[in-house]
């Protein structure tokens, strides 16, 4: 049975080390796939300067306005998507069939004003839910590296002497793992210190005692990596709108924030030294707010132009880790007593499993703002086109407050990220109680030039919609594809990373409903 130990932050004097890859808020928080409205899939989620859809709330606040009367939706999906990983040369296809979700609830009650003049037509409240990502993906990784887990391991330890990072006599594992990320206050960083020490695979460099060689060759090792990740990101949505006889649209939103995010880790390397199995459980959730603005303007009765920024998003971050190494060594480990050369003890195979469940300090983190810009033409109720454009500068997502080490990471992640340019374009056709919709979006790479690959997303859209009294029911499919970096371990030693190319699609049913 695993246990779980709960930090008490007032008992260290500084904060405690998280481990992160410059990757780790990029793949949690910067969303997935269309998730919306099935009419919002439809047009690939070009939809800020037309409003009159839940989703668009999420892009632009004033879109409320647009609707005439209460409205209320709800929104299932299925999906699966397919990831092709590349590890140093080597590729694995592997498939991942998404469960149904509950993509979007929400509704508005709208209050109409009669008036005659250039003032306030209407005052909108609204709410929406949605599901705006899916964490679910299961893909491995493999090749032949000339590098080890090894170098890792150093680098972590380094700058620690070897009883900082040991157990003392009459200490179990489970103990010296807890007192090393609690009591000594070295955090993540000075557990996996431990646990590549305790595994003999390092040992201090023959010209300093805090640094560390790997025991593992570097010259060709085999490595073999399966990730196993669930959980969603979800965004309430709290929605003031207004709309003006002048054409204008304004609104603004609270939007609430929740994630819970895990993953499992199985890492296999086969080295000349020995092969090593490393495992890692963690889970995280975290909560948090943003602030949305926007505005809408119709000029006439065909051009409509958006407006919408969202600030960034602060988060509370909670992270647990469950950690352990299993290591079968080529050549016997014998420990002598280091006074006479008597052998002690002899062994081939180690397990180091501290047996926990370790609960991190909370942090926090910020996820950079969006701003936005659309519009859209309409051709007499017939028909119409729409276009949007977002910028997002990721390079300035920030680890904050309780998670040590935060400077080098930001630092970090400002050279490997830059702003990303999210393109979108979608149209509507009417005949009668049908609509017949299509969309595009691409988005660019929000990477340096760090590693070759590149990252990117892009897709197309095709909907489906049918209108009776006071009931709209909308269909969408979804093609999406993402190529995508992955980094699974890293510190300034070891930075492996693998490019991971995901293709899905994803069927979306919504039920509207007029009051």
């Amino acid at each position: 049975m695993k246990f779980i130990t709960t930090i008490i932050s007032i008992v260290c004097t500084t904060s405690l080390v998280v481990a992160q890859s410059t990757t780790e808020a990029f793949e949690k928080y910067r969303g997935g796939h269309l998730t919306g409205t099935a009419r919002y899939n439809g047009l690939s989620g070009a939809f800020g300067a037309l409003g009159g859809d839940l989703s668009a709330l999420s892009d632009n606040p004033a879109g409320a306005a647009v609707f005439s009367s209460s409205h209320g939706a709800v929104t299932l999906s299925q999906g699966g998507s397919r990831f092709l990983t590349s590890y140093d040369g080597n590729s694995a296809l592997k498939t991942d069939q998404a469960n149904l979700n509950l993509n979007q609830i929400g509704g508005v009650l709208v209050f109409n004003k009669n008036t005659d003049t250039n003032t306030l037509e209407r005052v909108v409240l609204g709410f929406n839910y949605a599901l705006s990502q899916d964490h679910k993906s299961h893909y491995r990784l493999q090749g032949d590296l000339n590098t080890s887990i090894g170098s890792y391991f150093a680098e972590q330890a380094n700058g620690y002497f070897p009883e900082n990072i040991s157990r003392f006599e009459g200490e179990t594992y489970r103990d010296a793992y807890i007192n090393i990320g609690d009591s000594s206050g070295y955090g993540r960083r000075g557990q996996e210190a431990f646990l590549g020490y305790s595994s003999y695979l390092i040992s201090p460099s023959e010209d300093s005692d805090d640094i560390y060689d790997s025991e593992l060759a570097t010259t060709s090792s085999f490595q073999d990596i399966e990730v196993r990740q669930s959980g969603s990101n979800s965004k309430t949505s709290l929605n003031l709108a207004t709309s003006y006889s002048s054409g204008w649209h304004l609104g603004a939103n609270l939007n609430i924030h929740a994630s819970s995010y895990q993953k499992e880790m199985v890492f296999y390397e086969d080295n000349t030294y020995a092969n090593v199995t490393y495992i890692q459980d963690e889970t995280t959730s975290s909560t948090g707010i943003s602030l949305g603005v926007g505005a809408l303007y119709r000029t006439g009765k065909n051009f409509r132009f958006g407006l919408s920024y969202q600030t960034p998003t602060w988060l509370s971050v909670n992270t647990e880790i469950d950690q352990r190494i299993i290591t079968n060594f080529t050549t016997p480990i014998e420990i002598d007593d280091n006074q006479d050369g008597v052998v002690e003890d002899s062994f081939s195979s180690l397990t180091i499993d501290p047996g926990v469940y370790y609960l991190y300090s909370e942090y926090q983190l910020r996820i950079p703002s969006k701003t936005m810009l659309s519009a859209a033409y309409v051709i007499a109720d017939k028909a119409l086109i729409s276009g949007q454009y977002t910028y997002q500068n990721l390079s300035n997502i920030k680890y904050g407050e309780g998670f040590q080490g935060a400077s080098q990471l930001n630092e970090s992640i400002a050279a490997y990220y830059k702003p990303i340019h999210d393109f979108r374009l979608g149209t509507e056709f009417r005949a009668q109680n049908w609509k017949f919709r299509a969309g595009t979006q691409f988005t660019s790479s929000p990477l340096e030039s760090r590693v070759n690959s590149s990252s990117l997303d892009s897709g197309f859209s095709l909907g489906l919609g049918y209108a009776w009294k006071r009931y709209k029911l909308d269909l969408a499919y979804n093609h999406y594809q993402r190529t995508r970096n992955f980094t699974p371990f890293e510190n300034g030693s070891y930075f492996p990373t693998a490019t991971i190319e995901e293709k899905g699609d994803l069927v979306s049913l919504t039920f509207n409903v007029g009051f």
